[in-house]
């Protein structure tokens, strides 16, 4: 949109499709930027046909890519990919009988991923900040960072409500991952959760951004009174 180069999307288009070959929940790329697309679409003032054409050239080229690349889809390219997807999703279930004390229950992928980023006692595995290790805030941390996270979240949300089209994509992105790992996280497994420090860590820094001028503001309030105090 608003003059960005074809090439670009090819390009995400080719990636994407590769990524989806390496690991099936690659097919998250997809569903996002067509989210993605759909919310710019509807935001503009401009609605152009070629807009929503765009939104489907990475899905149609990402799609011929993951069937080029494997054979088993050849004969029956949709209902053998849905296979792979089905087979996958078996085999998860079969390794959480096998490991009951890494399975989680359906539906409760978000709050386990709130609990091992902030409230649980692998936090610092999964969100540790070294400078509180030194501190001696390892206890609480999580609270802090959560807290950090909250503000940074309404601070986006705020920015997508005006239209902020860098605000709604990453929104997007982050409620779209969290919507999918929420019905196929059934392993409490690290490596599940590889994708995700980059959106806390963005949240956190924005929470930051936001708490920093009113921390400023709020500690040159209270030295004033200190030193109006003293002057007395």
């Amino acid at each position: 949109t608003r003059g960005r180069k074809v090439l670009y999307l090819l390009l995400f288009s080719l990636f994407s499709g590769l990524c989806m070959s390496t690991k099936l929940n690659g097919i998250m790329l997809f569903v996002i930027f067509f989210i993605s697309n759909i919310l710019v679409f509807l935001m503009s003032k401009e609605k152009k046909v070629t807009h929503i054409l765009y939104g489907a050239l990475p899905i149609i080229i990402g799609f011929i890519i993951f069937v080029s690349l494997n054979p088993f889809t050849y004969s029956d390219p949709i209902k053998n990919s849905q296979y792979m997807f089905n087979s996958r999703m078996k085999t998860a279930i079969a390794q959480a009988r096998a490991f009951t004390e890494s399975s989680i229950q359906p539906g409760q992928g978000v709050k386990k991923i709130f609990e091992n980023f902030y409230f649980s006692e692998r936090t610092q595995y999964f969100n540790g900040i070294k400078i509180y290790e030194q501190l001696g805030l390892l206890k609480n941390h999580g609270t802090y960072l959560f807290v950090l996270f909250s503000f940074g979240f309404v601070y986006t949300l705020k920015l997508a409500l005006k239209k902020n089209e860098t605000a709604m994509v990453i929104l997007c992105t982050f409620i779209t991952i969290l919507a999918f790992m929420n019905h196929y996280l059934i392993l409490d497994w690290e490596r599940y959760y590889a994708h995700l420090p980059l959106f806390f860590v963005l949240f956190q820094s924005l929470g930051l951004f936001f708490v920093i001028p009113y921390v400023y503001k709020y500690s040159k309030l209270l030295t004033e009174r200190a030193i109006n105090r003293a002057r007395k």
